[in-house]
């Protein structure tokens, strides 16, 4: 419990000095998420001798 207390208070403190609302927080949590999983699959599909994402 002292962790996820923890982390809300480290998230509502970064929040409050970037000075984002809710909704933008959500959305970078989005595209980051996003981001890191293109990643991952690039990464998967270069160790692949064959790639089976079409991108």
């Amino acid at each position: 419990m002292k962790l996820i207390e923890w982390h809300k208070s480290f998230v509502e403190r970064a929040q409050k000095e970037m000075g984002i609302s809710n909704y933008a927080l959500y959305w970078f949590g989005f595209l980051e998420g996003a981001l890191v999983m293109w990643l991952l699959m690039k990464v998967i599909s270069a160790l692949w001798i064959k790639s089976q994402f079409p991108f």
